[in-house]
């Protein structure tokens, strides 16, 4: 162990700490790390000069609301990579007398200098906001999902990078959290439907384009979900994975839209204590897009070929749930979990 630090008000039974949800986010070039609770703090540590102060920022809280996150960080760096400009986050004001009065907050915070970790903007959206805010990649616009606090109707917002909403869309049934990928400079997001919490078999898929500012929905009926999807790619050959209910995975591989129906399905070690239940850590490949990482609903790990999605390994953990999801090492010999 290289070092320790306990986070200003967290440490007891009582005081918010980080949890599920929540992140651990390095800057780019390693010299700071950003770390969010589920009180709605953001911590910022030095890894350096370990004994500098760790700096604290917690938003002002709403009146008759309590407010907590699950949500990690996402963090925008210049060009040459580094220096933070600016770093947002989700938190959400639950309104205990009136659910549909619970709103959340994207919150932005500068990035550097004598700014660092003080308020740069926050704007109110509706509902709970979806895990996390997503850079785009020119750092002009922000992206996030956010669902009306009894499940019903979800939203989709983009938000310019001095706090503005630039257009915010809804769909009568709520969103999952968003992939960002860039093609050619333009940001593409993909978010699936979170019918049921995740527990439904009905669920569409979204897309949006930047350079277009619109959004495509599949009418394929996939999966509800929970997870984001994960998109490998690599010259013009797309391919994208989705963990749904029943702890079903859906692949779309190479030539296949993504609008169109999976290229396959296969379920994995459902829960025992609710067959609906759906996975909950995103998927992850390879570099090559061979092969996918994935816990199961249950205890299990798989290593599934991607194409087919046979099965290459598997890993039981028989007691114990896998809550985050993996790590490929460097050189992509080893896998890191949480369970």
């Amino acid at each position: 162990i290289r070092w320790v630090r306990r986070l200003k008000g967290c440490g007891s039974l009582s005081a918010a700490s980080p949890r599920r949800g929540n992140g651990v986010v390095s800057a780019p070039n390693g010299q700071r790390v950003w770390i969010t609770d589920d009180g709605g703090a953001l911590h910022v540590l030095d890894t350096i000069n370990t004994t500098k102060e760790e700096i604290y920022f917690r938003p002002p809280s709403v009146e008759h609301r309590w407010m907590e996150s699950r949500s990690s960080v996402s963090l925008f760096v210049n060009l040459n990579g580094t220096e933070t400009e600016y770093a947002v986050y989700a938190v959400t004001d639950v309104a205990h007398d009136d659910q549909n009065s619970t709103s959340s907050r994207i919150i932005a915070v500068h990035g550097s200098g004598d700014l660092i970790g003080t308020l740069r903007w926050q704007l109110a959206v509706e509902g709970v906001a979806v895990q996390t805010p997503q850079i785009g990649t020119d750092g002009r616009q922000i992206y996030v999902t956010h669902n009306d606090a009894s499940g019903g109707r979800g939203y989709f917002s983009v938000i310019g990078a001095e706090g503005n909403r630039i257009t915010r869309q809804s769909s009568l049934n709520p969103f999952g959290p968003i992939t960002i990928q860039s093609v050619d400079g333009i940001d593409e997001l993909y978010w699936g439907e979170a019918n049921g919490r995740g527990h439904s078999a009905s669920g569409r898929i979204f897309r949006y384009d930047s350079s277009l500012m619109q959004t495509d929905v599949g009418f394929k009926i996939v999966t509800s979900t929970v997870v984001p999807p994960f998109i490998w790619k690599e010259n013009k050959r797309r391919r994208m994975w989705i963990g749904g209910e029943s702890s079903t995975i859906h692949g779309w591989v190479d030539g296949r839209s993504f609008f169109d129906a999976p290229s396959w399905s296969r379920q994995i070690s459902p829960s025992l204590r609710n067959g609906t239940s759906p996975i909950t850590t995103k998927i992850i490949s390879s570099p090559d897009g061979s092969r996918l990482y994935v816990a199961s609903a249950s205890t299990s790990f798989y290593c599934l070929n991607s194409k087919n999605a046979n099965i290459v390994w598997k890993a039981e953990s028989f007691d114990s749930v896998y809550t985050e999801m993996a790590i490929l090492s460097p050189d992509y010999s080893s896998i890191y979990s949480i369970r």
